[in-house]
């Protein structure tokens, strides 16, 4: 199985992309306090889920995609086939009302 990738050597994407961010005014980045925020949201135990980071995953999203949120992994469970799959939890890590992140979507 190949692997399908976006090449852009001539940059037009991302020239393009920066042409409408700079249109629309969208900042390069996030204020500090979302970056805070977003740090203290990645430190937070998981007390109720299960971890499932030994599971070998690989992403479904493309190679150029930015927010890795779907994997799946397979393994052999006796004569059968067990698909793992994962999605992000933004619900989990994005707190609805004072959330700073929240505020910035």
């Amino acid at each position: 199985m190949a692997l399908k990738t976006l090449r852009d050597p001539d940059a037009i994407l991302a020239d393009g992309l920066a042409a409408i961010r700079a249109q629309f005014q969208v900042p390069a980045g996030f204020p500090p306090e979302v970056e805070e925020a977003a740090a203290q949201a990645a430190r937070r135990p998981l007390d109720d889920h299960a971890d499932r980071t030994a599971l070998p995953f690989v992403t479904l999203d493309p190679a150029s995609a930015t927010d890795l949120d779907q994997a799946f992994t397979i393994e052999a469970a006796g004569s059968d086939l067990l698909l793992h799959y994962a999605i992000a939890d933004l619900g989990w890590f994005v707190r609805d009302g004072d959330d700073p992140v929240d505020a910035e979507a």
